[in-house]
C-alpha cells in the first residue's frame, strides 16, 4: 500500500499509514415508553447500536458521533414516550473525546457500542 501511495502522492505531501483503533462508547439513560408495546428495550438497544457502530455501520474513521442524531432516532421509535436522560461517554479517552454531548474519535478510530445502562420505564408509572 505504501509503495502504491508513494507513487501517486504530490512531492510535498507526506503519507503515513497507521493501524486502526477501536473505542467503545458507553451509554446511560432513562427512557419512558408507552404502555402496551412489547420488545421496547430490544428496539431501543438496536437503534443505539446502529447509530454508534462505525465498524459495521455507516460511520467511518474519525466521524463524529452526534448526540442529537441518536436522540432523534430514539424519539422516532413508536414505543418511546419521552427520553428523560441520555448520555454518551467514550471508554478509552486516548482515542475518543467527549465534545459537549458528542463523541469525536481520532482520525484512525472507529466507534462501537459498549455497555448500556438503560432504565426503561413504562409511562403508566408516571405520577
Amino acid at each position: 500500500i505504501e509503495s502504491y501511495l508513494d507513487e501517486r502522492r504530490m512531492l510535498s505531501a507526506r503519507v503515513t499509514l497507521c493501524q486502526p483503533v477501536y473505542a467503545q462508547v458507553l451509554v446511560r439513560g432513562t427512557i419512558y415508553v408507552r404502555p402496551h408495546y412489547e420488545g421496547c428495550e430490544k428496539q431501543i438497544e438496536e437503534v443505539i447500536r446502529q447509530e454508534i457502530d462505525s465498524v459495521t455501520g455507516q460511520g467511518g474513521f474519525g466521524n463524529v458521533l452526534r448526540f442529537d442524531r441518536l436522540f432523534r432516532a430514539l424519539e422516532a421509535l413508536p414505543c418511546v414516550s419521552y427520553i428523560y436522560d441520555l448520555s454518551l461517554a467514550p471508554k478509552n479517552r486516548q482515542y475518543a473525546a467527549a465534545e459537549g454531548a458528542d463523541i469525536r474519535p481520532a482520525e484512525h478510530c472507529l466507534l462501537y457500542p459498549g455497555a448500556m445502562q438503560l432504565d426503561i420505564i413504562p409511562q403508566t408509572e408516571l405520577i
